[in-house]
């Protein structure tokens, strides 16, 4: 993280006071690769992998989307395949990479546990988290002064097949968007989310490169 100038007082925390507010969209690139010999998914799990700068809510946010984006696909999110998982699945030691992801599926008892799921796929998300932020001003009486914020996150999306044991395919998201919050007195933000234009960026390449015949 990058902090350049005087940080601007809680001024973000301000525009819930805000007389105007105003959302502004994110760049978002996505690479995809594999999924020629995409099998038929029936039921998938999302699987939390690392996340640095502590960016554990994304694999929650495309689970969430993926069931609501595809009705007929049943979905298991990060929480309850660590419950079904744990030991020797760990919140706070994922797999680090699909080496090791790999590893956790070559054990005995946790494929015992993932057939009992009826499970045909996972969804191994990893994400790294990067914000720039440069501002001045004072409050006083009122708040002057301008603050802005540049946001990236990068994430990672494997998909393994659990039936042949074998990854199938590779998504890989950059979004990046920028807040700018100026005030004279009132604050007034144009706000970006790249963190919902990844999640949403993911599914939907999902969505094109493997589960059309679920739409």
């Amino acid at each position: 993280m990058k902090r350049a100038g005087r940080p601007f007082c809680s001024l973000f925390l301000a525009l819930s006071l805000v007389a105007a507010c105003v959302s502004v969209p994110s760049t978002t690139k996505t690479q995809v690769s594999g999924f020629e010999k995409a099998s038929p998914a029936k039921k998938v799990a999302v699987l939390r992998g690392p996340a640095k700068n502590g960016r554990y809510n994304m694999p929650a946010c495309i689970a969430k989307s993926l069931s609501s984006a595809v009705p007929k696909l049943k979905v298991v999110s990060p929480d309850e395949l660590e419950k079904l998982l744990s030991p020797p699945l760990e919140r706070d030691n994922p797999p680090k990479d699909e080496n090791a992801l790999a590893r956790l599926l070559e054990r005995r008892d946790v494929r015992v546990r993932l057939r009992s799921m009826d499970l045909t796929h996972l969804i191994f998300i990893r994400s790294e988290y990067e914000v720039e932020k440069h501002g001045w001003g004072s409050c006083r009486q009122g708040c002057v002064g301008a603050e802005s914020a540049k946001e990236e996150i990068r994430l990672s999306g494997v998909v393994w097949d659990l039936q042949r044991g074998a990854q199938f395919g590779r998504i890989n998201v950059n979004s990046i968007g920028t807040s700018r919050v100026a005030a004279f007195l009132i604050p007034v933000g144009l706000i970006a989310f790249p963190e919902k234009a990844a999640c949403d960026a993911l599914v939907s390449s999902l969505q094109k490169s493997w589960l059309k015949q679920e739409d």
